[in-house]
């Protein structure tokens, strides 16, 4: 399983906006654990086609994010990724929180 977070690289947060964020943070997750994380820029990206594409290029199966717009939501949503929405905190809190079964997807 491989989990992005919408992150905020200066504070080690999740972004309080999926749109401005300018790193994903992606954990490769065996079992219910995790395995190694990685932390990559989106170039500047800030399009929501653009934040999408990066996230299938991962292959990603959750995204955790703080708030995200309805557009922005759906097209995730389409491309089969679960989408955790309006998370404030730590990154690997949060991480820790969705493995825990504490996070209600939107």
């Amino acid at each position: 399983m491989k989990i992005a977070v919408s992150y905020d690289k200066n504070n080690e947060i999740v972004c309080s906006d999926f749109e401005a964020t300018s790193f994903f943070n992606f954990y490769d997750v065996v079992g219910n654990s995790v395995v190694c994380s990685e932390i990559i820029g989106t170039m500047g990206s800030k399009e929501k086609e653009e934040l999408a594409h990066i996230l299938l290029m991962f292959e990603t199966d959750a995204l955790i994010c703080g708030n995200i717009s309805e557009a922005s939501s759906e097209l995730i949503n389409d491309e089969g990724i679960v989408i955790f929405s309006g998370c404030k905190g730590k990154s690997d809190d949060l991480v820790d929180l969705l493995l825990a079964g504490e996070l209600i997807p939107v």
